[in-house]
């Protein structure tokens, strides 16, 4: 797949994400409200951060096949570096948002109205997510794109939060205890972790970081073939890892090539 095909790919896939999650919003937010479930209504608002996410990767894809037009396409992969950075910090404020009220309603309890048709409908809503993931995680594979593959792992999360939510809104028909909050509370957590994660998978490719083990490990090789001035390492997308070495000498190309290809680094030589 060529980057303009995958730019448009990824665009056409936001837009219907975008769609899907103002549609879930709408409705968690009015089932939220109508039942006094603050765990519904802050998954309502995750929803509405998606949907923002989406935009942002409609905005940053558009604004990468104009560079792709113009020939400047060589920075796409650090745009669309720091837009999965981005997707991931709205992940992490929607958790410290989730968390904080539903620490809020822990301490402050109201009643909450079960109601078996808005149920219904919320296990509904898991099946749209379910769909949004399978739909992400079949375009991640076909284009690599880590925007889409962190929109797959926040569709995926999103599932769980929802059952989560149907289960707390379950249990408050037989119990006093605030089973709204603890699941809030269970649930942010576990967001912000896999936010954390996220954040540090997306910012180590913007920032180029290879472990120190594959550095050595590469230059060890490549010293076989000249010794070795200068290494720079370009982390292009995921999995695919460009390496620009400048030497001192006159290294043989093929043994330099076949050093890279063992640790799975594409390497180039630089001429002074």
């Amino acid at each position: 797949m060529t980057p303009f095909q995958k730019q448009k790919r990824v665009i056409t896939v936001s837009s219907v994400g975008i769609a899907c999650n103002l549609i879930l919003f709408s409705v968690k937010l009015y089932i939220g409200l109508a039942v006094n479930s603050i765990s519904i209504f802050s998954d309502g608002m995750n929803n509405l951060a998606d949907s923002l996410s989406c935009i942002l990767a409609v905005i940053c894809m558009a604004a990468a096949l104009n560079n792709q037009r113009k020939g400047n396409g060589s920075i796409n992969a650090k745009l669309e570096q720091t837009l999965s950075f981005l997707l991931s910090l709205v992940v992490l404020f929607v958790g410290l948002y989730f968390f904080y009220s539903s620490v809020e309603r822990l301490m402050y309890p109201a009643p909450i109205w079960f109601s078996m048709l808005y149920f219904r409908i919320i296990v509904g809503t898991v099946a749209v997510k379910a769909f949004m993931a399978v739909m992400y995680h079949i375009n991640y594979r076909s284009t690599g794109s880590s925007t889409l593959k962190v929109m797959r792992a926040d569709s995926i999360l999103d599932c769980g939060i929802t059952f989560v939510t149907l289960i707390s809104f379950v249990l408050i028909q037989y119990t006093r205890i605030t089973v709204d909050a603890f699941a809030g509370i269970g649930i942010s957590v576990f967001i912000v972790v896999e936010a954390v994660l996220l954040i540090r998978s997306s910012l180590g490719g913007l920032l180029n970081y290879v472990k120190k083990e594959t550095r050595d490990g590469l230059k060890e090789k490549l010293e076989a073939a000249a010794p070795v001035e200068e290494m720079i390492f370009d982390i292009v997308e995921e999995g695919k890892t460009n390496c620009y070495v400048v030497f001192d000498g006159d290294p043989d190309p093929e043994a330099v090539k076949e050093a890279g290809r063992e640790l799975g680094i594409a390497v180039y030589i630089v001429n002074k």
